[in-house]
């Protein structure tokens, strides 16, 4: 068995120290480790299954090394901490991505445990698939063995951070224990009330820890661990930021599988747009925003007014071990035009070797119309070789993968947003002030930007592009698209700060639906007016002089759509 600890996401910034997001006092910090020493000899002990868990730079997210592995047997495998001291409370933050590994629906274990003395379980959490959506609930006894489970809460096929708020009870009889749970920031559970007071943490467990079935095999990660007494932890400062959900599950606190359903709420496209999607979120037990759909449905060929460039792609795309991608690609065997990718476009790590027999066979058909943006599983790859490589002249200069050209009467912009791999993307950065410059001396009436991680997104987001977002909002753009989340996701005009901005603001599209895997999402950000986690396809835009529409066209079998037309500022 082998486990990765430590994300495929791009680190931002090149060394981790331990530090967070919230400084802590000596005495309130417990432990932290980024395995930044390539090695695990700051945990207690490691169970390694025959060196099967090791450090490695291909799994790192914070700094330049993770810990990783792939689960292959039922054979645990974890690190150990015993730092906690008879812990009347205890917080713990790491970071999981579940990356796509394969689960029978209904196979669970567990990934996290805390325990009293050296085994007697304190805390616990565990992970599973259910009906094709991964989902995670946390655990904690009372003093008469009763065990109180959260909800079951359903996260995306993406990095996520998680936070644990451990707490036993006051005295005897305060019935005041409790655990809260967060996820990518924002409270999702809450159990209270708990008599626990006799309960403590003296030792932690993080791995693949017990309760692994015979259906569970590949790869997941975890990354940046670190555990306080009091304070909140949240976000690694240099770890990329997975959501910003506005809403928050109400969990109970009563130990069952069954969420609370939340109240339903309709969301209709906006009234400056002509677009033929409506959309209904009713959460149901298992609140999962993969049900979203429009209303609208598509018969025969994707229809358009007339005139203008067809514009047409995704993003997450191409693996050996899938067949998606083929399912994507025959649709652009049906459509002309120029073709966008939007990163992460050939898994896992972008080699040239992966280029060519995973990718090329498939969306590769179309390389000669082709306009790429690149992912950060290129730069799994050392300096995205894989990527430049195969792509050539046609990906920018290798230094920046950044670049822009013309099509009909639009400007396209395309961006790196790995952005440490470019001199960052703040204001000032040497990619924001190409862009501003771009911006200045191409003044179109219609501008399109595109690049993999999503600035806004209900599955997975990064405020890194925040600043590239204000330059292009200073500038009027129109349209940009996005990837990495691995779902559609269509929003309505926005300012940088998530505002509905109907006279200036740029309509965000997530296209992560290339045919690498699905993913969804519990909580909708607002302005979100369409979503979908479980339909392979690709948008199409028709860009005419003053005006576009849109249709995400689905994969073959499924009926998924979203279509409209707005006009340019």
């Amino acid at each position: 068995m082998v486990l990765i600890i430590g994300v495929v996401f791009t680190p931002i910034i090149s060394v981790y120290s331990g530090a967070s997001a919230q400084s802590s006092s000596p005495s309130d910090l417990i432990f932290a480790d980024g395995f930044e020493s390539g090695n695990l000899s700051a945990w207690t002990s490691s169970t390694t299954d025959l060196g099967d868990l090791s450090v490695s730079s291909t799994a790192a997210l914070v700094g330049s090394q993770g810990l990783q592995a792939v689960i292959d047997d039922a054979n645990a495998i974890y690190v150990t901490d015993d730092s906690p001291n008879a812990e009347p409370r205890y917080r713990a933050r790491f970071y999981f991505d579940p990356n796509s590994i394969s689960m029978a629906s209904g196979d669970a274990h567990f990934i996290f445990k805390g325990f009293m003395g050296t085994s007697t379980e304190a805390l616990r959490m565990e992970f599973r698939q259910s009906s094709g959506a991964y989902q995670i609930r946390s655990s904690l006894p009372s003093d008469s063995s009763v065990l109180t489970n959260t909800n079951w809460l359903t996260i995306s096929d993406a990095s996520h951070f998680i936070e644990l708020d451990w707490r036993a009870a006051t005295a005897a009889g305060a019935n005041d224990g409790g655990l809260t749970l967060w996820i990518d920031d924002i409270q999702q559970a809450n159990l209270t009330a708990i008599d626990n007071d006799t309960w403590r943490i003296d030792r932690v467990r993080l791995g693949a820890l017990s309760g692994i079935d015979a259906g569970t095999s590949g790869i997941y990660y975890f990354d940046a661990f670190e555990s306080r007494r009091q304070t909140y932890i949240g976000p690694d400062p240099g770890a990329f930021s997975t959501a910003t959900p506005s809403n928050t599950l109400g969990p109970t606190n009563t130990p069952t599988d069954t969420p609370t359903a939340g109240p339903s709420a309709t969301l209709t496209n906006r009234p400056t747009d002509t677009a033929t999607a409506t959309k209904t979120f009713t959460p149901t037990s298992t609140p999962s925003a993969s049900s979203i759909t429009p209303t609208a449905t598509r018969t025969g060929t994707p229809t358009a007014l007339p005139g203008g460039e067809v514009f047409v792609g995704a993003g997450d795309i191409a693996s050996c071990a899938v067949t998606g991608d083929e399912a994507t690609a025959n649709l652009l065997d049906q459509i002309p035009g120029t073709v966008f990718t939007i990163g992460d476009n050939v898994y896992e790590n972008g080699t040239l070797a992966e280029f060519n027999n995973c990718y090329n066979p498939s969306w590769g058909r179309h390389k000669n119309r082709t306009k790429p943006a690149i992912g950060n599983h290129e730069y799994n790859t050392s300096g995205a070789s894989g990527y430049f490589t195969y792509f050539g002249a046609a990906a920018g200069d290798p230094t920046k993968g950044y670049y822009s050209y013309n099509l009909g009467a639009w400007h396209i912009i395309v961006i790196n947003s790995n952005c440490s791999f470019v001199g960052g993307c703040t204001a000032g950065s040497p990619q924001e002030q190409w862009l501003r410059q771009d911006l200045a001396t191409h003044p179109a009436t219609c501008t399109l930007a595109y690049w993999h991680h999503p600035l806004f997104g209900s599955g997975t987001s990064t405020t890194r592009t925040k600043p590239l977002w204000q330059a292009l909002y200073d500038y009027n753009a129109d349209v940009v698209l996005s990837g990495h989340a691995h779902n559609y996701e269509r929003f309505a005009p926005q300012d940088p700060n998530g505002n509905l901005d109907l006279q200036r603001g740029i309509r965000e599209f997530i296209v992560g639906t290339g045919g690498r895997s699905h993913g969804s999402t519990s909580t909708l950000l607002p302005n979100s007016e369409a979503f979908n986690g479980t339909t392979f396809g690709v948008l199409k835009l028709i860009l005419r002089d003053s005006d576009y529409s849109w249709e995400f066209i689905h994969e073959a079998g499924k009926t998924f759509t979203d279509s409209g037309t707005s006009t340019c500022h």
